[in-house]
């Protein structure tokens, strides 16, 4: 099962240049994750404990706005090793971090990161 969180999103301070330092920048983040347990559809009893609460993972990429970062590049790992060990029922997880709007004529620039449980 494969649970995607799409457009998440942060207003945080981000950049690496004094310019980008002045104001909260917007992002867009999406996880995606996959779940370790496969579901048999006579197992199946609509039953949260079989899935993810989706605001802890919302959660994990809003705790960003509180800190100042560099790249788009860390919010993307970091929030990967944080999803990833937030449940033990998440095999994997990736996380897209756009920066919106901060080169002329181009909409976003994007950090993608993927990693799997060991």
């Amino acid at each position: 099962m494969k649970i995607i969180l799409d457009d998440i999103e942060l207003r945080c301070i981000i950049g690496v240049y004094p310019r980008e330092k002045l104001a909260k920048q917007k992002l867009l983040v999406k996880v995606e994750v996959e779940l370790n347990n496969q579901f048999n559809p006579d197992d199946l009893n609509d039953d949260i404990a079989n899935t993810l609460d989706y605001n802890k993972i919302a959660q994990i990429v809003k705790d960003f706005e509180n800190k100042d970062t560099n790249l788009i590049e860390t919010i993307a790992i970091k929030c990967c090793f944080n999803i990833l060990n937030c449940d033990p029922k998440i095999a994997n997880c990736k996380v897209k971090v756009q920066k919106i709007h901060v080169i002329n004529g181009v909409k976003s620039v994007a950090a993608e990161y993927y990693l799997a449980r060991k």
